[in-house]
């Protein structure tokens, strides 16, 4: 049976977003994987035209994408971090204008409106079979913390916590969070509240992707790519032209979230993971309580250029399929 599997990306502020996208399309093209829906975990409409003109290219423009809301994001402390590095992507700089409005201009944000995160959550998990759904959060966890939160509705009588506890099966979460302990990079860090919230609360078993900083992919996809091919596009236009690297953190977290236990990674056992959302250090302790949902972190089991070559092929796989370009 194919992996049923939720996107949730900031597609914002980096091209791997994009690049675990072709991933995921290439895994879907081999009946691995059914994406049923991506969501945007950063209150930034651009994202919502990004996701849709990179599924459109694939031939899958069908797959709903959703937004979160954060009605005090841009006064909110909490969103201070993300502000300022969403901020820094923005015209003048030496880069290419920022991908997300590059390929969002191809599907305009508003045609249709995007669904509510929490709403698109909700009706994808309603209607899943138990135990079926993996949730691989490339992003911050702002979503997911408010999809935790959220009360019965027209799609379920369950609240969110008992939707996720039926009809989740794991939620992979990239966060630089490794082995045995530090300060969290960037996805926890950028919306550190909602992190703590997801990391105390989540009822399933969390599997953590920190690997991807010396894996590099983009080049040999860009330089196959045929013009105007949205994730190539992405790359292009965040490293600024064609043959270039960049890391592929999220691209890691979107095989494992596919291919598990059968992909090249091992798991290491289930440990006490702390997370203080004011410093956001973080720390991986012995387990008191092996009741509790489990929180492992993934390790991957190939050379980092092997692992490079994995991914990157299956990006450029992804280019069998006719591209949409609109």
């Amino acid at each position: 049976m194919p992996q049923r599997l939720i996107l949730d990306t900031d597609l914002d502020t980096d091209c791997d977003d994009a690049g675990a996208l072709a991933v995921i399309h290439a895994l879907m093209d081999v009946g691995e994987c059914e994406l049923l829906g991506v969501v945007c975990s950063v209150p930034i409409t651009e994202c919502v035209g990004a996701a849709r003109a990179i599924n459109a290219g694939y031939g899958r423009g069908e797959i709903p994408v959703g937004l979160v809301e954060v009605a005090d994001y841009h006064t909110s402390a909490n969103w201070k971090p993300y502000r300022a590095t969403h901020d820094s992507f923005l015209p003048p700089r030496t880069k290419a204008d920022p991908y997300n409005v590059l390929l969002a201009a191809r599907r305009p944000v508003d045609d249709p409106p995007a669904e509510r995160a929490v709403a698109l959550y909700r009706r994808l998990l309603a209607s899943a079979p138990a135990a079926s759904v993996h949730i691989c959060a490339i992003g911050t966890l702002t979503a997911l913390a408010q999809l935790l939160d959220s009360p019965p509705d027209e799609y379920s009588p369950l609240t969110g916590m008992e939707l996720v506890r039926h009809k989740v099966s794991e939620l992979t979460s990239m966060a630089v969070l490794f082995f045995p302990g530090g300060h969290e990079a960037f996805n926890w860090r950028m919306d550190s509240s909602s992190a703590a919230c997801v990391h105390e609360n989540w009822p399933t078993p969390m599997a953590i992707s920190s690997d991807g900083h010396l894996v590099l992919t983009g080049a040999r996809f860009t330089q196959a790519a045929p013009a105007g091919q949205p994730v190539s596009d992405a790359y292009i236009s965040y490293l600024g032209g064609i043959g270039r690297d960049r890391a592929s953190w999220d691209l890691i977290a979107a095989l494992y979230a596919v291919r598990g236990m059968d992909g090249p990674f091992a798991m290491s056992a289930a440990r006490e993971l702390t997370f203080d959302p004011l410093t956001v250090e973080y720390h991986w302790g012995a387990l008191a309580d092996s009741s509790l949902p489990s929180r492992r972190l993934i390790q991957p089991l190939l050379p980092d250029a092997a692992m490079a070559e994995l991914l990157e092929d299956l990006m450029i796989a992804s280019l069998n399929r006719e591209i949409i370009i609109g």
